[in-house]
């Protein structure tokens, strides 16, 4: 997953893909074919199962039965999830692979002065986070961070974990 390649983003983490990924009635739903994609990408994969609201905290049955049965038939298969409000931590220990550094982007973007504070905070986690200057969600990098835009860049793409380098950056 670490270059993007293969990824399917899944859009919708709430009952609906509860439903699609794991029915419970003995007839799972694996979101993989052979052949297919290799990942996916858990859009609000911190309010799956435990509503959308901001600071949601991530249902502790959902993901883990989840991505249990998906490596059953496919063990290599990543899990990425878009993760906020300090939620990652739990996310990687129910079973992502990456979670996104939403912590990092904010620091860059409004307080770099923080940045060693933040770098030095979760050394463990540090090779599951998704780090990121841009993405779908936020304002492209130019804008967003000025003339510090390379400068965000070289950070993001020097630190471990996977990178994520949005269409056209």
């Amino acid at each position: 997953a670490g270059d993007g390649a293969g990824l399917h983003e899944v859009h919708e983490a709430g009952a609906r893909l509860r439903t699609e990924l794991h029915r419970g009635d003995g007839g799972e739903r694996v979101p993989v074919r052979p052949g297919g994609v290799g990942g996916l990408r858990a859009d609000d994969a911190h309010g799956a199962g435990a509503g959308d609201a901001g600071g949601a905290t991530p249902d502790d049955k959902f993901w883990p039965a989840t991505i249990e049965k998906v490596r059953a038939h496919h063990p290599g298969f990543r899990f990425i999830a878009e993760a906020y409000w300090g939620t990652e931590p739990e996310l990687i220990a129910q079973g992502f692979d990456h979670c996104y550094d939403k912590v990092l982007y904010d620091t860059l973007r409004t307080e770099p002065p923080r940045l060693w504070s933040v770098l030095s905070g979760d050394v463990d986690l540090s090779r599951n986070r998704l780090r990121f200057i841009e993405n779908h969600d936020e304002e492209r990098a130019a804008p967003a961070f000025g003339t510090r835009d390379r400068q965000c860049a070289v950070t993001v793409l020097s630190l471990p974990g996977a990178r994520m380098v949005h269409q056209g950056q």
